[in-house]
């Protein structure tokens, strides 16, 4: 009997004094979402008082029988830096340099993964890349909320860190980037207790050995916002290079706050480029600023006779060509389908007409409908790309 009651006094004994332990993403450094309750969780020992003070207030919870425990702080507004202390029995936990700020998602596939050390614009861009109010998670960072410096920089994701760059000097508050690796099961499902501000996805290949982009981009957006518990979490991507993953793209666009930039024109490894278009996308789209996001886009068609005519929205104050010449990767085609190059001049600010003296009745148009067009000179009057499209419907 007495040997009993030893054994249940040592387990007692070394379950009161379990240490509190948290995941990767409750950290020093680490930045919290502003504006949303911030979860806060971890383990210690079954039954055990968890408290939590941050911003001169106090919350506590108990673990659960597995020692699981979590707790929900109320919404903080931008700032920082704070101190964060968690307390069990027998431990205590300190947490330094926390900023409340904007956290973002970057996830997709071997694009979103270039480095910004790989950047094809500017290589040298990490050695001035001190920013002590961007804080960097995930792939290149140990798994641990790291200082955007001049070291860390060059080894995360090109876009995430110049689309957080370009936010951070508009907005003057904390940016948080999370690096998600898709396929990193257990991961995820961690991240889905952290409150964001919204997600960046790109999944274009870096060339034609590559995986194609993620046709069930649909789900993915819906599983994000299900987990998130965020119905109308923003969602922000690259349009895909591929013509056929483009076009299954379209029906997310129906989606609320979900929307998507044109990088047909740029080189995979361009992440300066394709970080910034990304983040004028979130001013407008997210953070409701008066920004250009969007080049040129089809909008209406006119068959007349030997022509038609294209009518395009986001021209700013008119359409033009960025080379001084006739709009080039025009094709069109008469009833069989059968595609030819066309010749396209600009007749107004948002009207291009198409024509080709092999079609002499045309049915459709398409511009820069293929996988690597080149030449594209296209823009509106903020040098912004036109958008690749088709009038019809034809499988081919």
């Amino acid at each position: 009997m007495k040997k009993y009651l030893f054994f249940a006094l040592l387990l007692w004994t070394f379950v009161g004094q379990a240490a509190i332990k948290l995941p990767p993403f409750i950290g020093d450094n680490m930045v919290l979402q502003r504006d949303r309750p911030s979860t806060i969780w971890g383990n210690a020992a079954s039954g055990e008082k968890i408290t939590v003070s941050f911003i001169n207030k106090t919350f506590s919870t108990i673990a659960d029988n597995k020692g699981k425990w979590r707790l929900q702080l109320p919404p903080s507004k931008a700032g920082g830096p704070f101190t964060m202390t968690i307390k069990g029995r027998n431990s205590s936990v300190v947490l330094k340099d926390i900023l409340v700020g904007d956290v973002w998602i970057c996830a997709g596939g071997a694009s979103m993964l270039l480095q910004t050390k790989e950047d094809s614009t500017s290589r040298e861009e990490p050695a001035g890349a001190n920013y002590s109010n961007i804080r960097l998670f995930g792939t290149g960072t140990g798994k641990k909320w790291i200082y955007c410096d001049s070291q860390s920089a060059g080894s995360f994701s090109g876009t995430a860190f110049f689309f957080a760059r370009n936010l951070h000097l508009k907005l003057n508050i904390p940016i948080g980037m999370i690096q998600s690796e898709t396929l990193d099961i257990a991961e995820i499902a961690e991240l889905y207790n952290v409150s964001v501000k919204g997600i960046i996805w790109n999944d274009n290949p870096l060339n034609d050995f590559t995986p194609k982009p993620e046709i069930l981009l649909p789900q993915r957006i819906q599983d994000y916002r299900a987990n998130f518990k965020q119905i109308d979490l923003p969602f922000l991507f690259v349009e895909a290079t591929d013509p056929s993953a483009r076009e299954l793209q379209k029906s997310v666009l129906a989606f609320k706050n979900t929307d998507r930039i044109n990088a047909i024109d740029l080189a995979p490894n361009n992440t300066r480029e394709i970080g910034r278009r990304l983040a004028a996308l979130a001013k407008r789209r997210v953070y409701n600023l008066p920004t250009f996001a969007h080049g040129p886009q089809f909008d209406s068609f006119e068959l007349r006779g030997k022509s038609v005519r294209i009518h395009f929205s986001n021209t700013g104050t008119g359409l033009k060509t960025n080379d001084k010449k006739n709009p080039t990767n025009f094709t069109i085609a008469g009833s069989d389908g059968h595609f030819h190059p066309a010749i396209a001049e600009i007749i107004d600010e948002n009207t291009i007409e198409v024509f080709s003296p092999a079609v002499t009745t045309p049915a459709a148009v398409r511009y820069a409908w293929e996988k690597h067009p080149h030449g594209l000179n296209l823009v509106n009057s903020l040098n912004l790309p036109a958008y690749p499209f088709k009038t019809d419907n034809w499988k081919n």
